[in-house]
C-alpha cells in the first residue's frame, strides 16, 4: 500500500530538494535562493504529492485494468480460502477461473471447479485464457510441487507459489503456551 511505501517517497522527496538545493544558483535568478526552511517545506510537500499521486495512480489502475484471471493448482479447500481472500481484499482485482488438482490420485469433487489435471496445465491455460498460476503445495511432498512448478515455468506462465507457515519462517519456532493458548514462537534469526 501507499502508507509502506511512506519512507520511500520520503528519500524521494528528500533526494529531489537536495538536487534543488544544491542546484539554485543554476535555477533561481538574483539573490533570492532556497534556504533551509524552503528546503523542509520542500520535502513535507513532495512526500505528500508523491503519496497522493501514488493513491490516484493506483486508484485508476485498478479501475481500467482487467481483472487477472487465476488457475489455482492445489486442493479443493485451499482454491476456496484463496477464493475468499481475494474477495475481501479490496487491493486485488483477480477472479479464480477454476482449479487443478497437484496430484494424479486426488479425488474430484468440493466447491472450486476443477478444469483438469496436472498434465492438462496448457490446454487448460489455452482453452480459459488464464493470465497467473497459484500453486498453493498445501501438505504434498516436495517433489510433486517442484514438478507442478517446473510445469508451469515450461509453458511460460506467470506463477505465485503460496508458502505454507513452515515453508514460510522455516523450523526456528518455538511453542509457548500463554493460558492455555499454544502460539509459536519464530526465534530471532541474527
Amino acid at each position: 500500500t501507499t502508507l509502506d511505501e511512506v519512507p520511500k517517497l520520503f528519500t524521494l522527496a528528500t533526494l529531489t530538494s537536495v538536487i534543488a538545493f544544491i542546484a539554485r544558483d543554476l535555477a533561481v535568478i538574483g539573490s533570492a535562493g532556497i534556504g533551509t526552511k524552503q528546503l523542509v517545506f520542500l520535502i513535507g510537500v513532495l512526500t505528500i504529492f508523491f503519496g497522493i499521486g501514488r493513491v490516484i495512480a493506483r486508484y485508476v489502475a485498478r479501475r481500467t485494468s482487467p481483472s487477472e484471471r487465476l488457475l489455482v493448482v492445489g486442493s479443493d479447500s485451499d482454491a476456496e480460502e484463496l477464493a475468499r481472500k481475494i474477495e475481501h481484499s479490496p487491493s486485488v482485482k483477480a477472479t479464480i477461473v477454476g482449479r487443478v488438482p497437484i496430484a494424479f490420485d486426488e479425488l474430484p469433487g468440493g466447491h472450486s471447479k476443477v478444469l483438469g489435471g496436472a498434465g492438462d496445465l496448457r490446454r487448460v491455460v489455452e482453452t480459459f485464457q488464464i493470465g497467473r498460476i497459484v500453486v498453493i503445495p498445501g501438505n504434498r511432498h516436495a517433489d510433486e510441487v517442484s514438478d507442478v512448478v517446473r510445469a508451469v515455468k515450461s509453458i511460460g506462465m506467470k506463477i505465485s507459489l503460496m508458502p505454507q507457515l513452515f515453508d514460510a519462517i522455516g523450523w526456528a519456532v518455538e511453542a509457548d503456551d500463554v493460558g492455555g493458548e499454544q502460539i509459536i514462537g519464530v526465534r530471532d534469526f541474527r
